[in-house]
């Protein structure tokens, strides 16, 4: 996630019940609280833990959200911590990809991804 991986790939879920989701999908963790484009500065010296590269900016222009046969896009401002979708589900197993897209081979998909059931259908 620091360096740039392009790794994408899908969750099967299994939504227990019918209702509007929240998707918010992120390249760093929430409690980071950084933009999805931002590199973040290297970590060295602190005994006891692993040292860390710096991590790379991207220059994401879209996130892409897939969920089973609905796919809603938005586009990312460079300030943006995250990107929020809302869709409204039914129960049963699906398919989740995301991707965020700098237009620069295959799209990555988001490292992180928060779900939750927002109001029942």
């Amino acid at each position: 996630m620091r360096q740039k991986e392009r790794d994408n790939g899908y969750w099967a879920i299994d939504i227990e019940q019918d209702g509007e989701y929240e998707f918010e999908l992120r390249r760093w963790p929430l409690e980071i609280d950084t933009p999805i484009c931002a590199a973040l500065p290297g970590r060295t010296g602190v005994p006891y833990v692993d040292d860390l590269l710096p991590g790379e900016a991207l220059a994401i222009k879209t996130a892409k959200l897939q969920v089973g046969d609905i796919v809603q896009q938005k586009a990312v401002d460079e300030s943006d911590t995250c990107v929020v979708f809302h869709l409204s589900l039914k129960k049963g197993s699906t398919r989740v990809q995301t991707y965020f897209d700098d237009g620069i081979d295959a799209p990555p998909g988001a490292y992180y991804v928060y779900v939750k059931r927002i109001s029942p259908a």
